[in-house]
């Protein structure tokens, strides 16, 4: 059995998942204050926004939630992956475990951001507000240097053409190493993010094992290479047909704060577009690439932090 084809009988259909996640409980257990959601991006998890959901708890005196989003984390591994399937995730999670009325903000990074977006535009629950951290509502042409030589370095570990052993002393150190020395990783950050696909899979931990493994080499946390359309995924916002037959509004009055990095194209320079979707919008620009979260941490949180608490 080819490795391809036993990754897929791994990848089965499921409509909805229930995603994994962490809470922070608010310090004041009275407050009336929306709860934060926070939303990861590709290749990424719930603990992107580690520090920062803690942080926001007790800054704001609420409760906060950082979610594993399909096909990441720990959260189930399944197809589809577009956006309405991912952001159905989301609304049924805030039903559950939010409520339908409560309201809630959501903050997302990249393909979080757009996953954040979309679900703020659901009748099914109460958004107050959302932050959308380099991504834009409407498809976009180029995802950037650093996302695209990341995923084709993902890729040559899947294919097997970077062959680094199961359990073997110092596996996580290579495994970054090599990451690190991609020339869009300027930042330190940006490797242990675009990495952590394989440093937070535990099964890479111990020595190979035939009756578990299929070869002796570490494995990505999904199935990769059975998502052939990733990137396009990504790149994509729903039509407004399907918006509309998944029960999501053309536009919302809520207020959106979008998150530019200066040297990355996911957010067009003329920000017209934008207000088509969301109108009472604002930018803030940041002199980083994508994933200004780790390019900029201090800057990131404390304009995210003043807009949640205007």
């Amino acid at each position: 059995m080819s490795v391809k084809k036993l990754v897929h009988e791994k990848l089965p259909y499921k409509a909805i998942v229930d995603l994994a996640y962490t809470h922070f409980k608010s310090p004041d257990p009275s407050t009336q204050r929306p709860a934060i959601v926070t939303l990861h991006g590709l290749f990424g998890s719930g603990k992107t926004f580690g520090s920062v959901g803690r942080k926001l708890s007790k800054d704001l005196g609420t409760e906060v939630y950082n979610l594993d989003l399909r096909n990441h984390g720990k959260s189930e591994v399944a197809r589809p992956y577009d956006y309405l399937t991912m952001a159905g995730d989301v609304v049924k999670f805030l039903e559950d475990k939010i409520g339908p009325e409560k309201p809630v903000s959501l903050v997302g990074f990249s393909m979080g951001g757009k996953v954040g977006l979309l679900t703020s535009l659901s009748r099914a629950v109460n958004v107050h507000k959302c932050v959308s951290i380099d991504m834009p509502p409407y498809t976009v042409k180029d995802l950037g240097t650093d996302v695209e030589q990341n995923y084709c370095k993902i890729l040559e570990f899947c294919n097997r053409k970077i062959k680094v052993e199961k359990g073997d002393r110092g596996w996580k150190d290579k495994v970054v190493k090599i990451f690190r020395e991609i020339p869009a990783n300027k930042n330190a950050g940006a490797a242990l993010y675009f990495s952590q696909g394989f440093t937070q899979l535990k099964a890479n931990n111990r020595p190979f094992d035939p009756a578990l493994d299929f070869d002796p080499y570490i494995d990505y946390k999904f199935p990769l290479i059975e998502m052939t359309d990733l990137l396009d995924q990504i790149k994509c916002w729903p039509a407004e047909a399907d918006r509309s037959r998944g029960g999501y509004r053309q536009r919302s009055d809520i207020p959106v704060l979008f998150m530019k990095g200066l040297k990355s194209p996911m957010i067009e320079n003329s920000y017209e577009k934008l207000g088509v979707t969301f109108p009472n919008y604002e930018v803030q620009e940041f002199n980083t690439g994508h994933v200004l979260i780790t390019e900029a941490p201090h800057e990131f949180y404390e304009s995210c932090l003043a807009f949640l608490s205007a």
